[in-house]
């Protein structure tokens, strides 16, 4: 089972891992942007502020059919077709949202912004959050049974490449929580002030860079 130890870790569960990252942290910031093109009151400034979250739609649909393209077995299928099918409705009532914020309709905006949207977003965090836990857990377990079968007839190589395939898909699990927990707090603290609560605190304001 090394060979497949090393085959799964290094082929399917880091590819994996990086894919889930770069949606995570691509969702976040389309939400953050969105919400920074409300608190705008010029309409002819709020314009360039949605090209960000207009970008990064197409951009979300390719990381998601990259991976359709990693799916493992069919719990991994599972979990993928649960957070790709809250995308999708996610995805068109932003885009509904920013064409209510390019025609100026503020309070509409602001109802599906604090709504429908709102509760999708959740659901898609936390339905990436189950994929990435998928994975971590199956690169531990691919790692395990690696050590398990291990014995003086298999050669080092082998173990080592498993080592490094687990070493790499444990530094990405700690690229993607150190990434996403700043732009969440960020994007929570935008959904405040589009709120109007004028009173919260926002993170990194004393930082000198």
């Amino acid at each position: 089972r090394l060979n497949d130890a090393s085959f799964d870790l290094s082929e399917n569960r880091v590819p994996s891992l990086q894919v889930i990252g770069r949606l995570t942290t691509d969702i976040q910031v389309h939400r953050l942007a969105t919400a920074s093109a409300l608190l705008e009151g010029d309409a002819a400034s709020r314009k360039p502020l949605l090209e960000l979250p207009s970008s990064l739609t197409p951009a979300i649909d390719t990381a998601f059919a990259n991976y359709a393209n990693l799916l493992a077995d069919a719990e991994d299928k599972q979990l993928y077709e649960r957070a790709r099918d809250v995308w999708v409705p996610y995805k068109s009532a932003m885009d509904l949202l920013r064409t209510q914020l390019v025609q100026n309709d503020m309070q509409g905006a602001m109802q599906l912004y604090r709504g429908e949207t709102r509760t999708a977003r959740a659901e898609l965090s936390e339905r990436l959050n189950a994929l990435i836990d998928y994975n971590a857990d199956r690169a531990r377990t691919a790692g395990l049974n690696a050590i398990d079968d291990y014995d003086a007839g298999h050669t080092v190589l082998i173990v080592a490449m498993i080592i490094g395939a687990f070493i790499a898909a444990t530094a990405t699990l700690i690229m993607i929580r150190s990434v996403s927990r700043p732009v969440r707090l960020m994007t929570a603290t935008m959904e405040r002030l589009a709120a109007r609560d004028t009173g919260v605190d926002i993170p990194g304001a004393d930082r000198g860079d």
